[in-house]
């Protein structure tokens, strides 16, 4: 189990798979706001997945509690932050991230 883990954080901390851009199995009926903000930061949303523009990165992120969930930071190449929670077990991926009005007052000094 431990080695497989790491494989897996191996895999996900470059930049981009070879090959192609990192893609993420979300559910099919990603909500119409969510995918909107998402295309604005350069993200392709199809149904039942979300591709992620050239510069993103996926690294992986420990949390402090025990969980079958694995945990990302991902990146978009204009700094926009996502958290992603991919559930193995259902192959698939839930972000989570701060509405772009809070983002905005987080970056003011």
């Amino acid at each position: 189990m431990e080695k497989e883990q790491q494989q897996a954080e191996q895999v996900c901390t470059t930049p981009a798979p070879p090959g192609g851009p990192i893609q993420l199995k979300t559910s099919q009926n990603l909500r119409a706001l969510a995918g909107a903000l998402l295309q604005r930061h350069g993200c392709l949303v199809e149904p039942g997945r979300l591709t992620l523009p050239p510069g993103s990165t996926r690294t992986p992120y420990q949390p402090s509690w025990p969980s079958k969930t694995r945990w990302y930071d991902i990146v978009l190449p204009d700094q926009y932050q996502l958290l992603e929670a991919y559930a193995p077990r259902r192959d698939s991926s839930i972000l989570f991230w701060l509405p772009e009005e809070l983002e905005a007052k987080r970056s003011q000094p």
